[in-house]
């Protein structure tokens, strides 16, 4: 081998070392691309979550505030409840609602009205006291009142008789709702009733048509919670 050869032979022998460094230098940049990667995916997957987190609290506090807003549009509706003298807890209806239904204030006015002229010289002053339970205390004075204007008590007193009263029709609500009585829930109401005197000379009658107020009470001052607060028999 000539020295030109041997000069010529010794790049190759040096480029070796070369392709080496190369090679090994190759897998930790894959390791780095790798790692880079994953610590992306991470990030997007950590960023997805987030951003679902955040609309799902967005979410419950949108329907939050619909619900606040759509309960606070709504009226507020109060309800109270006592204790019976048994023990047992019940609803207080307010004033301004109907405890009953229509049909269940006609009977009961009827039958207040029917005993309200139903009266006799001998205890009058008893029956009265009884049926005072059924009005309120300006119903009670106008009660009175149309006693007096009718003549009917005196004509009792006077002729020793007993009077007798039956309805002549079925009552009627003229109106219902919210009237005077401190605001509390009411009807009117319309029926003719016949009056029937007896004593130990005879008997006449006459018809009248009665006209009243019934308003809600506290059922403290009377059981049904219902009481006549204006009555007129004309």
């Amino acid at each position: 081998m000539s020295r030109t050869d041997s000069q010529q032979a010794k790049p190759k022998a040096s480029g070796k070392p070369q392709a080496f460094r190369a090679t090994a230098a190759r897998p930790h940049h894959d390791e780095a691309v790798a790692t880079e990667m994953s610590r992306n995916a991470f990030s997007r997957e950590r960023y997805e979550f987030l951003l679902r987190t955040l609309f799902a609290v967005l979410g419950v506090l949108t329907i939050s505030v619909i619900a606040n807003v759509f309960f606070g549009m709504r009226p507020v509706q109060v309800r109270y409840f006592a204790t019976d003298p048994e023990g047992g807890i019940r609803e207080v209806i307010p004033l301004e609602r109907p405890i009953q239904t229509t049909n269940e204030v006609l009977n009961w006015a009827t039958d207040s009205v029917i005993r309200s002229f139903t009266l006799n010289f001998a205890n009058y002053q008893t029956q009265l006291n009884e049926y005072r339970l059924s009005y309120t205390d300006s119903g009670w004075r106008s009660f009175q009142d149309a006693l007096q204007r009718s003549k009917i008590l005196d004509t009792i007193i006077k002729e020793q008789l007993a009077l007798v009263a039956v309805p002549q029709g079925a009552p009627v609500v003229v109106s219902q709702g919210i009237i005077g009585e401190g605001s509390r829930y009411g009807w009117r109401i319309e029926f003719p009733v016949l009056l029937t005197y007896e004593n130990v000379s005879g008997r006449h009658s006459e018809s009248r048509n009665v006209e009243l107020v019934v308003v809600r009470r506290p059922e403290s001052e009377n059981p049904r919670g219902l009481g006549i607060a204006q009555i007129f028999a004309r």
